[in-house]
């Protein structure tokens, strides 16, 4: 507390020195005793409050970057300073309570999230395909401890967690009072009563009360200290321990996830250092990593045993460029479910830009179906500014149709509302606006409503 105090004097030593002066000036310099009183008694306040004020900034530099969980400290002081200035200074008293109210809600809302175990951001780490099978005990017990807690060493830190998660819930401290699920600590003694456990139903799964009988069908129930470790992590719901069940499950199913599966989905290795580490922690011989994995294999079938990232397959080129084997089916554009999907068109780069829309000439062509109210409704998609590339309803061409200059450079042929500009294309200024709110076919009257109209800055893609 001293060494706060301190800091903060060096932090705002300036500000005190001012109140300080001010505080001589008023205590010699006013004759009228009552104003002078009354104004050495608030420059005095000020003093307390800007001593106050400072020492929250510097616990919260402090804490900030010291990860601290003090930082509400902070709002509390400042709580304190408000609610203090508050009670003196009657003309801005008001303003002054209600924020120190706001701080004080802010500081208990800090103080339970600070309280709660803290998990870091941040990118995960690259991982690293480890052999489990040719470590050693002590090996694999680091191995354990990292992916429970983060890191070698870190089981001392409160709110340590790792890539198991599991400290969100238990607790690996002998004494420990876990609210959500059982303390870890002494797992392996407990384990042989929880075998004998009438509950447990040791070889009858059939008869236990549990929404999971058995992990999966066939596979029964644990007969050693090391199975039944095994089949909580692959069968949580399998036996629940009494007063840790689903809030009103009345303990026949549990609030632990299957670990093997996702988003934890650690593998048959990861679960063998885990369970050596437990072994290891309270200098327990533990077992041996086959007969570890032995005990997991029985409860877990191998359909649902989770690979190392390292044994999945990578996408092809590292999904950069297209080669056109990755097309399933055609490109959809779903805007209100009203838009029709084009064929895809594999290419090596695609280039977008904005194209300026053709004129076409008064050829004599099939007229189009009338009726096609904003297909196109270019004057609105100007206006939008969207680059989205879709595709019409399939309509015939009509003369003066954008589309019908585009085609004439080689020869008159039939048209499906391309959105790739090839060499040859005209580009000009589109003035389809009159076509496309008359030219609507009878029988599609509800094809495009005009709320559901793509734009009409239609992007192009040029191949040479």
């Amino acid at each position: 507390m001293l060494e706060l105090v301190g800091s903060a004097i060096v932090l705002g030593w300036p500000v005190l020195v001012v109140l300080f002066c001010l505080l001589v000036y008023f205590q010699f310099g006013l004759k009228d005793p009552q104003v002078r009183q009354r104004a050495v008694f608030k420059t005095f306040i000020g003093i307390i409050a800007a001593l106050l004020a400072l020492m929250a900034i510097e616990n919260f530099k402090v804490s900030f970057f010291g990860n601290s969980r003090l930082v509400p400290v902070s709002l509390v002081l400042i709580t304190a300073l408000a609610f203090m200035m508050g009670i003196y200074f009657k003309n801005i008293g008001a303003l002054l309570k209600i924020g120190g109210f706001m701080f004080l809600v802010a500081a208990a809302l800090s103080g339970y999230g600070n309280w709660l175990p803290q998990v870091e951001g941040g990118f995960p780490p690259p991982e690293v395909k480890l052999d489990f099978s040719g470590m050693s005990p002590l090996q694999l017990a680091d191995e354990g401890e990292k992916i429970i807690f983060g890191g070698i060493g870190q089981s001392r830190v409160q709110g340590a967690i790792g890539k198991g998660q599991c400290p969100l819930c238990h607790g690996f401290n002998k004494g420990f009072l876990s609210e959500r699920a059982p303390n870890l600590f002494g797992i392996a003694d407990r384990s042989k009563e929880r075998l004998e456990d009438p509950r447990y139903s040791k070889g009858n799964p059939e008869a236990r009360d549990t929404v999971d009988k058995e992990a999966f069908p066939g596979a029964g129930t644990a007969e050693t200290v090391q199975e039944y470790i095994a089949e909580s992590h692959a069968c949580p719901s399998c036996f629940v321990v009494e007063e840790f069940g689903l809030k009103g499950s009345n303990d026949r199913e549990s609030q632990m996830p299957r670990i093997h599966k996702p988003p934890i989905s650690l593998t048959l290795g990861e679960l063998a250092a885990v369970d050596t580490w437990m072994y290891v922690r309270e200098g327990k011989e533990p077992p041996t990593f086959d007969e570890i994995l032995a005990s997991y294999e029985k409860f877990i079938p191998e359909a649902d045993r989770p690979k190392a990232a390292t044994d999945v397959e990578a996408p092809a080129a590292g999904g950069v460029l297209a080669t056109g084997e990755e097309v399933a089916g055609p490109a959809e554009v779903d805007i209100g479910g009203r838009e029709h999907g084009d064929a895809p068109v594999p290419m090596v780069m695609v280039v977008p830009r904005e194209e300026r829309t053709a004129v076409g000439r008064g050829d004599s062509l099939a007229l189009e179906a009338p009726g096609e109210a904003g297909v196109v409704l270019q004057g609105l998609e100007l206006g939008l500014g969207e680059r989205v590339v879709v595709r019409d309803a399939r309509a015939a061409e009509r003369s003066r149709d954008a589309e019908v200059g585009e085609e004439l450079c080689r020869a008159l042929r039939r048209h499906r509302g391309s959105a790739i500009r090839v060499e040859c294309q005209d580009l000009g200024v589109h003035l389809v606006l009159a076509t496309g709110l008359l030219d609507q076919v009878a029988r599609k009257p509800r094809i495009l409503a005009v709320g559901d109209h793509p734009p009409h800055r239609i992007t192009t893609v040029e191949i040479q």
